[in-house]
């Protein structure tokens, strides 16, 4: 029987390989016709602390497309914007991303988003 063993930086380079495969495929995803698909994208990259939230976030600052967040029992519905979300996810108090909005920032897009 052989076996063949990779090198211990053969591994690190195919984590690293995959990391940015599964990075590139999130930003891809955050182009996707559907809201919920460029949220779920949007919000794994901020988990991730991923240093093109901000540039994602205006990219789609004029994006309003209406998700719905969560439906109980056909009772209760919360509905919030594209927009508003990704704004949300980079809150200069509630944001754990290094790349969160300052203050003036995020005012200034709450005042254009909320308009």
């Amino acid at each position: 029987m052989v076996q063949i063993y990779a090198a211990p930086e053969d591994s690190v380079k195919r984590k690293k390989g995959l990391e940015k495969l599964y990075t590139k495929t999130l930003i891809s995803m955050t182009d996707s016709e559907k809201a919920g698909v460029r949220c779920s994208a949007f919000l794994a990259l901020v988990k991730l602390d991923h240093e093109m939230v901000k540039e994602i976030f205006l990219k789609h600052l004029d994006d309003d497309e209406r998700l719905l967040f969560g439906v109980v029992w056909s009772l209760f519905a919360n509905y919030e914007q594209v927009n508003q979300f990704m704004l949300e996810q980079l809150h200069p108090e509630n944001s754990k991303s290094s790349y969160r909005l300052t203050k003036q920032e995020y005012e200034k897009y709450r005042k254009q988003i909320y308009r």
